[in-house]
């Protein structure tokens, strides 16, 4: 009887280690939720509403698709005594995104290196028509949908990054890549003013942050198979995640005891991605329910023909 028991148990331990692997590799191909940077945009310029006068002829100023700053918001020209509005434009290549991702997070983010003498509002809109940077200008400019995506408030300091939330619009173009015709940022009230205009890095921009050009960038957060430059973010349910760099190299995710998720890159030492995490947990591998069952059960077996077999080893003895 002896003989028997020891036939089985070694069969039901490995059950349970299948079962435990099974729950192993059904976590690892569960969606996985990644960061992926797209820098610099594939273009960018602004336009100015300021309409000089030469000779008998009213021309507006431009295009600045070369220029190394991108003004949006309201402006006055001493020399001529004149107002006017700036509009930024952007565009981004998405193809390093893989088809079918799901995104859940997506924000433009741009350098300001010129801040307002007073808070206020921008807002980010989706283009609805193509545009070149290279030609256009203020009587140029393609149709903006009737809403804006996005707002953000931007004060009197710079030097500082600006984030728009333009998630709905990146989850459309990744859906139906024609329809990526960019966005477009300008200030919430475009009026005769002075001193609120805001300054961004262009791609040809000449500042610095963290050790790179600070060039405008498409930070998105999506779920979904892996894509060259993407890093992985975080295994939890529910998270918040603020970038202050872009990297396009692996990194290794770690967790502290606040619950702060920290991506450090192994080849550099800048700390790239910040957040919180509210439940769930960091990476690694989590118990799968179908695994776990598997594993529980496997074991019981385990458990109860060892037991069958002590007893049968007692009531064989003399």
């Amino acid at each position: 009887m002896r003989a028997k028991s020891a036939k089985w148990g070694p069969l039901a331990l490995a059950i349970a280690l299948v079962a435990i692997s099974t729950g192993r590799i059904a976590a690892a191909q569960s969606p996985q939720e990644w960061l992926i940077v797209v820098k610099p945009p594939l273009a960018d310029t602004y336009v100015s509403s300021i309409v000089y006068e030469v000779g008998k002829e009213k021309v507006y100023p431009g295009p600045y698709g070369g220029s190394q700053g991108l003004f949006v918001g309201n402006v006055y020209d001493k020399a001529f005594k004149l107002y006017g509005h700036g509009r930024a434009y952007l565009k981004f290549d998405l193809s390093a995104v893989p088809p079918g991702a799901k995104v859940l997070r997506a924000e433009l983010r741009l350098f300001l290196y010129q801040a307002p003498k007073r808070e206020l509002k921008y807002l980010a809109f989706r283009v609805l028509g193509p545009w070149d940077d290279r030609t256009m200008k203020w009587a140029d400019q393609p149709p903006l949908a009737d809403s804006p995506t996005a707002w953000a408030i931007i004060g009197t300091k710079a030097f500082v990054w600006i984030s728009w939330d333009i998630t709905s619009d990146v989850a459309l173009w990744i859906r139906d890549p024609s329809s990526n015709f960019g966005t477009a940022l300008r200030i919430e009230e475009e009026r005769e003013a002075d001193g609120e205009i805001a300054a961004f890095d262009s791609k040809e921009g000449v500042h610095s942050a963290d050790g790179e050009r600070a060039v405008p960038r498409l930070e998105i957060i999506y779920s979904g198979p892996w894509a060259p430059g993407a890093i992985p973010i975080t295994a939890a349910s529910t998270s918040v995640i603020q970038t202050s760099t872009a990297m396009t190299q692996t990194a290794t995710v770690s967790q502290t005891e606040r619950r702060t998720l920290t991506a450090v890159w192994t080849r550099s030492t800048t700390t790239a991605t910040e957040g919180t995490i509210e439940k769930g947990g960091i990476g690694g591998w989590a118990p799968h329910p179908l695994g776990a069952l598997a594993a529980f059960t496997a074991l019981m077996i385990f458990a109860i023909l060892a037991l069958r077999g002590r007893r049968r080893d007692r009531a064989s003895k003399p």
